[in-house]
């Protein structure tokens, strides 16, 4: 893996900025800082303004295991092109199965809910369209990941997706977030794209990135990682943002900038 930020790459990314191509993030651990409540999340102000600055720019889009209405109220006032939940299935307007997919959400819950309550350090968060169990606050993870791998057992088909501390659970046949990426091009018919993610739901854009005209960057540099790309840190998101807009705009210091036309 390279380091985005790495001068020898700044050809390569201002290629890419000139052919206006899709802006795609990951948000936990991505844009916002990994928090241990989730709900306590929030992109800092900074990063709030490039990705606005960003947003006038080039098409930009939001991939997240959240659930939808989550994110758009966390994104409020950044002009994005896409928002899109629950790890590629939750959409702007619902499709024909999501009356089932919620039930089917909703029974899984109250059949794994009894077998964890017990359990601190665990708690269930039913998002609509996927079901996520997050461990984060267990004291002995090992033990509390046996504890929910039990719980899921004979729960039927699934689509099991581990996480950061998370176990996600989706309709056996749901939407990937590489398949709503590879969506989201088609639709604004960009030919080109950079994405930016952390997680193991992100891997699957990695690998597409490797054969494609996409740009893959891990947030954190991982051996195991599909994408060839990585940005040390979370931190770092502001002056990987503030690159993109100097490769556009070469004046630009993050400071409020004039835009013609």
């Amino acid at each position: 893996m390279v380091n985005i930020l790495s001068e020898k790459l700044f050809p390569l990314i201002k290629s890419y900025l000139r052919k206006k191509p899709l802006l795609a993030f990951d948000f936990d651990g991505t844009l916002a800082p990994i928090t241990e409540n989730p709900e306590d999340a929030s992109i800092p102000p900074s990063t709030r303004d490039c990705l606005r600055d960003l947003a006038k720019i080039y098409p930009c889009a939001v991939i997240s295991g959240r659930g939808r209405k989550d994110l758009v109220g966390r994104l409020n006032g950044i002009p994005l092109r896409y928002v899109i939940g629950n790890h590629g299935v939750e959409w702007e307007s619902e499709s024909e199965d999501s009356g089932e997919i919620k039930k089917l959400i909703a029974d899984w819950e109250s059949k794994i809910r009894p077998k964890l309550e017990d359990y601190a350090g665990i708690e269930i968060e039913n998002k609509s369209y996927s079901l996520s169990i997050h461990y984060r606050k267990a004291k002995e993870k090992t033990r509390a990941m046996a504890e929910i791998g039990r719980a899921l057992s004979g729960i039927g088909p699934a689509a099991v997706i581990g996480g950061k501390e998370v176990v996600n659970m989706l309709p056996e046949n749901a939407p990937t977030k590489a398949d709503a990426f590879s969506r989201v091009l088609r639709l604004l018919k960009c030919s080109h794209a950079i994405f930016i993610g952390d997680d193991t739901t992100d891997e699957d854009i990695f690998r597409k990135a490797s054969k494609d005209n996409v740009l893959g960057v891990r947030v954190g540099r991982s051996r195991k990682s599909q994408a060839h790309y990585y940005l040390e840190s979370q931190s770092k998101m502001d002056k990987l943002l503030k690159l993109f807009l100097s490769l556009f705009e070469p004046e630009y210091s993050g400071a409020e900038t004039q835009r013609k036309g």
